[in-house]
């Protein structure tokens, strides 16, 4: 039985860890998409023509619709992104302890995010916009994502018996940078880090996103870490 409950609290260790470094990768492709897009384009001004260019809506990745001018493979490497984002997710959700009620808002953001990541791959694989009206109410869910997710976590930080992997300060932080991935609140972020009035769609106005991503798998990482740390510390007498 001992044997049995170590080889299991290894499993989870070894399924949050990889949760980890899979929202680090799909940061980092967000990221990757933003500079295909603007890197190039902008420099150091954003008035350049083709830093306009790039500023058209035309040019969005994300659920893109007709007429569409991708820039590069910008779409291919967000919509990869959002899949490594919501495979973390799922990973993540299965080494907590849930009712039904959460396990269904968990499939509900994980399949958000799956949804969003899967159009905006095969609409770049396509070179045009592709329109999968089965999965645009599941993309629905992804921009309000912050809801069904912070329900979930809240529910399992205040649970008696939680067993989380990290501290509670570090599933906050996670959710709390999640949180700021989303549409309207990124809106804001963007105009704060970015003192730019576009012409239409402002410059690097995802980086946050993709940094944010980033930092919430290094938080479940850290918090790994930490724990692992800590269990190894002597007890005081």
């Amino acid at each position: 039985m001992a044997g049995t409950t170590v080889e299991r609290a290894v499993g989870r260790r070894a399924v949050t860890a990889t949760a980890g470094v899979l929202f680090v990768g799909g940061g980092v492709q967000v990221l990757r998409a933003e500079h295909t897009r603007w890197g190039d384009a902008c420099g150091d001004d954003f008035d350049a023509r083709a830093c306009l260019f790039a500023q058209n809506h035309e040019s969005d990745y994300l659920l893109p619709s007709e007429p569409w001018m991708p820039i590069g493979d910008s779409a291919q490497r967000a919509g990869v992104g959002h899949l490594l984002v919501a495979a973390a997710l799922a990973l993540l959700f299965a080494t907590i302890r849930a009712p039904v009620w959460s396990r269904v808002l968990q499939v509900a953001v994980v399949s958000g995010v799956l949804s969003l990541g899967l159009i905006t791959l095969i609409s770049g694989l396509a070179g045009r916009p592709i329109q999968i009206d089965a999965l645009l109410w599941w993309v629905l869910l992804s921009w309000m994502c912050p809801v069904p997710l912070v329900v979930v976590v809240a529910r399992w930080l205040s649970d008696d018996r939680f067993d989380g992997l990290i501290p509670r300060g570090a599933w906050l932080c996670w959710t709390g940078a999640l949180v700021l991935t989303t549409p309207l609140v990124e809106l804001f972020i963007t105009s704060g880090f970015i003192p730019y009035m576009s012409h239409d769609t402002k410059p690097w106005s995802s980086a946050p996103s993709g940094a944010l991503l980033a930092l919430a798998g290094m938080v479940i990482l850290g918090g790994l870490v930490r724990s692992r740390l800590r269990g190894r510390v002597p007890a005081q007498r």
